[in-house]
């Protein structure tokens, strides 16, 4: 959609992973290499996931800013900033369905380093997205503490609601990074695309 931005690869499903009941919850980074039926054979490239518990089980529940990475990816020609898109438009609404154009890198330089400590100190961990925040598959009132990891910039209004709830519910909340919360966002239906103005002014559904 040229006015909004929006873009869907469309690409169609080619091949799933199946997760053992043994998986650890986790934030992962897969290599996909190209084996076979194209000139691309023998390119890599890194993607991102978190894996959840199917049962809240950890006292300590790390959330992974996925809205954010989202929102800076430009595949296609546009995110939602102007210095990297195209025209300088920046879009108002974006697709999780596009490749991601850090190829891993952002986990690694937003992620990774907490992670790392954390895991290093031993402690009883589990980890989920921001939008299984904003969907209440995981919910943060659970816990006994939830770590909000760096750079978690893109909240809908379910995410502040679910921690406001936690807090309330004396779940302690860690903050461990900059801009967390500093725009307002919200889903579409499927929580598959991202709505996000500037200004109320600019929102048709302010």
């Amino acid at each position: 959609d040229p006015k909004t931005g929006y873009l869907d690869a469309g690409w169609p499903v080619t091949d799933t992973v199946t997760l053992p009941s043994t998986a650890v919850s986790g934030l992962y980074l897969a290599k996909i290499l190209i084996t076979a039926g194209s000139a691309s054979v023998g390119q890599s490239r890194n993607v991102s996931f978190v894996v959840r518990e199917a049962t809240p089980r950890s006292s300590v529940l790390v959330q992974i800013g996925t809205n954010t990475q989202a929102a800076y990816n430009a595949w296609g020609g546009r995110s939602l900033y102007a210095y990297n898109s195209g025209g300088h438009l920046p879009a108002t609404e974006i697709s999780f369905d596009r490749p991601d154009q850090f190829g891993g890198t952002w986990v690694l330089q937003w992620d990774y380093p907490l992670i790392a400590f954390l895991e290093r100190q031993g402690y009883d961990l589990s980890y989920a997205s921001d939008a299984d925040t904003a969907q209440g598959v995981d919910a943060p009132a659970t816990r006994r503490q939830v770590i909000v990891a760096g750079h978690d910039e893109y909240w809908s209004k379910e995410m502040r609601d679910a921690l406001e709830g936690a807090l309330a519910a004396r779940t302690n909340l860690a903050f461990m990074g900059a801009n967390t919360g500093y725009w307002q966002m919200r889903y579409d239906p499927s929580y598959r695309t991202i709505y996000e103005y500037r200004s109320a002014a600019a929102d048709p559904s302010p």
